[in-house]
Parts: structure tokens; C-alpha cells; sequence
């Protein structure tokens, strides 16, 4: 499903995904398909969508700090909250995120929520410095691992360029620009 939707085949990762009615399924097994599902929602602007399969999900991981599916949720959450402009529900959601991929060795999960929170501070505009905290704990947190022995993956270093590009919306033109 991710890989279609990465694709921007999206009606193909949709109709892929779209066979979670077996009811003895365990609910955990189907959270990387229901949070890429809801990522494509998310893209096509059904919010509605989205957030229907966000509740299940979070249904399933409350109370738990799983790296992986948690802080995607956590970035999907702060994504559906900044469509509906409920900035501190998006900011929460951030928060959250980054409290579990902060104290983990995932780096593309770290990225990823890192991009997500300078996203939400851009697009809210109100509080650059907040948007550099973001930032700057990531690329702290990301440097840390690779002194560890860790090589950063491309999509980590994607990430963090997108995440360096809000920021930069963030900085006032100099006068000779």
C-alpha cells in the first residue's frame, strides 16, 4: 500500500487496502495498511475518510509508545488536524510524536515527525522559534545516531530538507533579495 501510494497511484493502493473486513483479524496487524490508507486519504483531501481510520488506529495503540506505528499516527493526526485548522490539536499531535521518536533509534520515523512539526509551525506562522526547536532537536537527535555508527537513510535526509524548507518559509526575505 505505501509503495502504491508513494507511487501516487492512489486508487491502486486504495483498492489494495480495502479488504480489512475480516472481523478476527487482530486490529495491530492492520495498522501499516490503515495509516498509509489514511495518508492517501489525507493527500486526496478526505478528511473524513482519514479520520475514520486514525480513530481505529488509535484505538488500537493507546497507552502504548510503539515507534513505528505510534509516531506515524502521531504525524498523520497532526496532518489532519492542520487541514481543519485545529492548530493545537496538530501542535499536540506533534508534541506527542516527537516525545516517542525523540527517545528511539528510528530515524526515519524521527524525520518524518521532525518535517511534520516544522510544517504545522510554518503553516501557523505564529511562532518561528518553535519551528527551530523542532528542527534543531531532530537534526540533534539524528546526528547523535549517526555518531553511533548509524547511516542516514536517504528518506531521513529527505525529510530533513523538507523539514529545512518550512523553517526557511519561516524567515523574512533580506532586503537585497
Amino acid at each position: 500500500v505505501r509503495a502504491l501510494a508513494e507511487l501516487g497511484r492512489w486508487d491502486e493502493a486504495l483498492d489494495t487496502a480495502d479488504d480489512s473486513a475480516d472481523e478476527r483479524a487482530d486490529p495491530f496487524t492492520w495498522l501499516p495498511v490503515n495509516l498509509a490508507r489514511a495518508d492517501v486519504y489525507l493527500k486526496r483531501g478526505d478528511a473524513a475518510a482519514a479520520a475514520r481510520l486514525l480513530a481505529a488506529c488509535a484505538e488500537v495503540l493507546t497507552g502504548q509508545d510503539d515507534v513505528q506505528h505510534g509516531t506515524e499516527l502521531s504525524a498523520l493526526q497532526a496532518l489532519l488536524a492542520l487541514q481543519e485548522d485545529r492548530w493545537s490539536d496538530a501542535r499536540e499531535a506533534v508534541r506527542e510524536g516527537l516525545r516517542v521518536a525523540l527517545s528511539a533509534d528510528n530515524q526515519h520515523r524521527a524525520a518524518r515527525v521532525v518535517w511534520v512539526g516544522t510544517r504545522v509551525e510554518a503553516d501557523a506562522g505564529d511562532d518561528p522559534d518553535r519551528a527551530e526547536e523542532i528542527l534543531s532537536a531532530g537534526e540533534a537527535h539524528l546526528a547523535a545516531l549517526e555518531a553511533d555508527g548509524a547511516l542516514l537513510l536517504p528518506r531521513t535526509r529527505r525529510y530533513l530538507a523538507l523539514a529545512r524548507a518550512e523553517c526557511s518559509r519561516l524567515v523574512a526575505p533580506a532586503p537585497d533579495a
